[in-house]
């Protein structure tokens, strides 16, 4: 009865440590968005050493990157969609950032910007 006892006491300890153990992971993991936020803080500074975006352009695109990130966020969390549906529909947006982007540039920055799409294409 005293080893029953004994190992009903060290599996509650070991229960006790292995929830411990998941919540710590759980909260040392990001949530979902925070990552996305850095990346597009990234992409805008990316942008701007790479086309030499003036401040106009770069106050008109901020935002164009804010509400992508968003829309994609929205998309790849939408558990109704398969993943086929979702890259579907994230390379809409990314199209139509491109599209919004466009005009903002100048012609030079939009023969820079097409050499930097076709090789992040030939890298994926």
């Amino acid at each position: 009865m005293r080893s029953l006892s004994l190992l009903a006491a060290l599996l509650c300890v070991f229960g006790i440590i292995s929830v411990a153990d998941v919540c710590h992971a759980q909260n040392s993991i990001p949530a979902l968005g925070q990552g996305q936020r850095a990346r597009g803080g990234q992409e805008l500074a990316k942008l701007t050493a790479d086309l030499k975006l003036t401040p106009s352009q770069v106050q008109q695109i901020k935002p164009i990157l804010k509400s992508t990130r968003q829309q994609v966020m929205q998309v790849l969390n939408d558990a109704n969609l398969t993943d086929a549906q979702k890259k579907s529909q994230v390379a809409e947006i990314r199209k139509a950032q491109r599209q919004q982007i466009r005009p903002i540039l100048t012609h030079d920055q939009i023969a820079k910007w097409k050499t930097i799409l076709a090789g992040r294409q030939a890298a994926l």
